[in-house]
């Protein structure tokens, strides 16, 4: 079994990760079916986001969820339905652990933080629709999301 393929299996509804998703993978959670919020795996459980305040934090899968509509947590995915993960997006990530940013709904939100953790540079990325549009462009590949099945064991 190859390091990537460990990480899904197909399912009746397409593919969904049933282990711990790989260290600088894209974490998303619904927002009232309206908007979305995305974080990077640093691997223990543990996402780091961008808070709404512009505090950028590390969280556990619950507390990342906390406060918000969704009650899944999602996974960016290549087109053959593989978890996206990217080395330095961790890195950066956890770089910039209780460090603020300019917080704007609009112009510097969590989707934007995760884009230059992922390329080390800023874009001028809006949406959750930007984000996956500039992975496409960036790495030349189809992105999707798909549930993830895994949880951290309680300690």
């Amino acid at each position: 079994m190859s390091a990537s393929s460990r990480f899904y299996e197909p399912s009746l509804s397409g593919v969904r990760v049933t282990r711990e998703p790989p260290i600088g993978s894209v974490i998303v959670c619904e927002i009232y079916q309206l908007f979305d919020h995305t974080g990077i795996y640093i691997g223990d459980g543990h996402i780091v986001e961008l808070a709404g305040t512009g505090l950028v934090r590390a969280v556990s899968f619950s507390r990342f969820l906390q406060g918000r509509s969704g009650e899944e947590l999602l996974v960016v995915v290549d087109g053959t339905g593989k978890p996206l993960a990217f080395d330095q997006a961790a890195e950066r990530a956890i770089s910039a652990l209780y460090t603020y940013r300019p917080y704007d709904l609009l112009r510097y939100n969590c989707h934007r933080f995760c884009f230059e953790c992922i390329d080390g540079r800023r874009h001028d990325i809006t949406s959750f629709f930007d984000f996956k549009s500039a992975i496409q462009q960036r790495f030349r590949t189809q992105v999707d999301v798909k549930r993830i099945d895994w949880r951290p064991a309680l300690r």
